[in-house]
C-alpha cells in the first residue's frame, strides 16, 4: 500500500516538477503532513508511509524503484543508465503499460528518444531478449513527426490507424508516439487541439515529446515528465560511460574526467538568455577526446603527455563550443582554469575545424553562422568544399516553396545526396530540420544484407506519419 501511494504521488506531482528543489520540498511537505497523522494512520506502519519517513527515505524509495525496473532492461554498450534515462525508462514504461498518456519534456540531450528506442528493443512480446518482459505485450510503435506544418487531419489519421492495429494486434501494445509535439504548437491551424478528446481514455498509449511544455489544456489531461537540469554525478557517470575504454583507460582517465564535468555543469547551468549550449555538445566532447587520448594513456602520468592532453582539450573545445565568440572564450577559459591557469591558449584556426568536421566520420553535422550569408562563398572559395560533391539546398519565404510537395522533393534531394556521399549544404531551409532529425541526431539503424551479411546504416527521414528508411 505504502509505495503504491508514494507511486501515484510522483507519478501526479513529483516527475511533473523540473526543479529539483521543488521536487525535494514536496516530499518535505508530504513527510510534515505523515508526521501530523492521527493514530489510524499510524497503524500503516511498514507499508511504506509511517511516520518516521523523512524526505530523503521517500526519494530514495521512488528511485529503488526506478532501478529495480530499469536494471532488467537491455542497454547497449556506451549508454549511461544515467538519472535522466533511468526516469524517462519507468514512467514511459509504467505509462504505456497502463494507456496513461504521457508529456516527456526535457532539453535536447536529456534521453527523450533513446527512452523509446530502447523500449522498443526490449518490449518485443515472447521474443523479448529478458525473459521478464517475455510476460508483457510486445510494442508496436506509429510515430508522428510534428512541425509547424502538421494539421489535425494528419495527427487524428494516424491515431485512427493506431486503434484500428490495436482491435486486431492481440497481445501487443499500440503506441502513438508524438515526437517534438511541441513544434506542432506553431502551426497557425493549430493541429494539437485533436489531442482534447485523444488524451481522455484513450484506447492505445499516447506519448509526446517535446522540449518544452504544452498549454495547460493539454498538459493536465496527461501524465508529464520533465527532466530537471543534470547533476554534475550524473553529468560524470554519462561522460564514463561514453569513454568505454578498458578499466586501465578509465582509471587513467578519470583525474581529467571529473574537473572536464564541474567546468561543463557551470558553464551548461550558467547560460544567461535562451540555452546556447547542450548536453549533447558535453557528448562530443567526450568522444573527442576519447578517440584521440588512448595513444597517451600509459604516459598520462608525465608532463610531456599532460601537455598533449591540453592540446587535445583547446582543440575539443574549439570543435564542440565554437559558434558564438564571446561565449566560446569564456567556455574555453574555465576548462583551462582547472587544468593550468597559466596556459594561454591559441585557438585552432575556424577552416581547419571545419575540414577536419567534413573528413572525420564521427563529427556531428556542422552548422556556420555567419552575417549575410556569407559561408557558403567562404566554404567554396577556400577550398574547403569541392563543387562536384556538394549539393546545395537553398531555402525561401516564398508561399510556393512552403507547400507539402515541395518540401518533399528538397528531402528528397538530401536522400540523394546521402546516396552519392555528397556533402549536402542547406541554407535557410528551417521548414525540413524537423524532417531530419534523424539525421542530424545520428540515429541509426543498422539492416544486415542477408544475402551479402553486409550490415548497412540506415537513417529515417520524417514527414508526419510517412518515415520511410535511407541509407545513412
Amino acid at each position: 500500500v505504502g509505495p503504491s501511494i508514494v507511486l501515484g504521488l510522483a507519478f501526479v506531482y513529483h516527475y511533473r516538477l523540473r526543479v529539483l528543489a521543488d521536487r525535494t520540498e514536496l516530499w518535505t511537505q508530504v513527510s510534515a503532513l505523515l508526521r501530523q497523522t492521527t493514530d489510524t494512520m499510524c497503524a500503516l506502519t511498514g507499508t511504506g508511509l509511517d511516520k518516521g519517513r523523512n524526505a530523503q527515505e521517500l526519494h530514495v524509495m521512488i528511485k529503488r524503484l526506478q532501478l529495480g525496473l530499469c536494471r532488467r532492461l537491455y542497454i547497449e554498450e556506451g549508454v549511461a543508465l544515467n538519472d535522466a534515462l533511468m526516469e524517462n525508462l519507468f514512467v514511459v514504461l509504467v505509462c504505456m503499460l497502463n494507456r496513461l498518456p504521457v508529456f516527456l519534456v526535457g532539453k535536447p540531450g536529456t534521453s527523450k528518444t533513446l527512452t523509446m528506442q530502447v523500449i522498443a528493443s526490449n518490449l518485443q512480446g515472447k521474443q523479448s531478449p529478458n525473459e521478464f518482459w517475455r510476460r508483457y505485450p510486445s510494442v508496436h510503435i506509429f510515430p508522428y513527426q510534428c512541425s509547424p506544418m502538421s494539421d489535425s487531419h494528419s495527427i487524428q489519421h494516424q491515431f485512427d490507424m493506431a486503434v484500428r492495429y490495436q482491435k486486431h494486434a492481440g497481445d501487443a501494445l499500440t503506441v502513438l508516439l508524438l515526437d517534438e509535439v511541441g513544434l506542432a504548437e506553431h502551426s497557425p491551424s493549430m493541429p494539437l487541439k485533436v489531442l482534447h478528446a485523444m488524451l481522455v481514455n484513450p484506447p492505445i498509449s499516447i506519448v509526446g515529446v517535446s522540449n518544452w511544455v504544452l498549454d495547460p489544456a493539454k498538459m493536465n489531461r496527461a501524465l508529464c515528465l520533465q527532466r530537471p537540469d543534470p547533476s554534475v554525478d550524473d553529468i560524470h557517470k554519462t561522460g564514463f560511460s561514453i569513454m568505454s575504454l578498458d578499466d586501465e583507460g578509465k582509471q587513467a582517465l578519470s583525474s581529467f574526467l571529473q574537473p572536464l564535468t564541474q567546468v561543463f555543469h557551470d558553464v551548461y547551468n550558467h547560460q544567461v538568455g535562451r540555452d546556447f549550449i547542450g548536453m549533447r555538445d558535453y557528448y562530443s566532447l567526450i568522444k573527442l577526446l576519447r578517440s584521440e587520448l588512448p595513444r597517451h594513456i600509459e604516459r598520462l602520468g608525465r608532463a610531456g603527455a599532460f601537455a598533449k592532453f591540453l592540446d587535445l582539450l583547446v582543440y575539443a573545445v574549439c570543435r564542440n563550443f565554437g559558434g558564438k565568440p564571446e561565449t566560446f572564450r569564456k567556455v574555453l577559459a574555465s576548462f583551462l582554469e582547472k587544468f593550468d591557469k597559466s596556459r594561454h591558449p591559441v585557438p585552432t584556426p575556424v577552416t581547419k575545424l571545419i575540414a577536419d568536421n567534413l573528413v572525420s566520420s564521427e563529427s556531428r553535422h556542422l552548422m556556420l553562422l555567419t552575417k549575410n550569408g556569407a559561408a557558403l562563398q567562404l566554404l567554396f572559395g577556400g577550398g574547403i568544399l569541392d563543387p562536384c560533391r556538394t549539393t546545395v539546398l537553398v531555402g525561401s519565404g516564398f508561399e510556393d516553396d512552403q507547400t507539402e510537395l515541395h518540401l518533399v522533393k528538397q528531402i528528397n534531394e538530401v536522400k540523394l545526396a546521402m546516396l552519392r556521399g555528397d556533402t549536402c549544404v542547406l541554407v535557410n531551409h528551417d521548414n525540413i530540420y524537423e524532417a531530419l532529425y534523424d539525421v542530424l541526431n545520428q540515429r541509426y539503424l543498422f539492416k544486415t544484407d542477408r544475402q551479402t551479411g553486409k550490415v548497412k546504416k540506415m537513417l529515417r527521414l520524417a514527414i508526419g506519419s510517412r518515415r520511410p528508411p535511407c541509407p545513412g
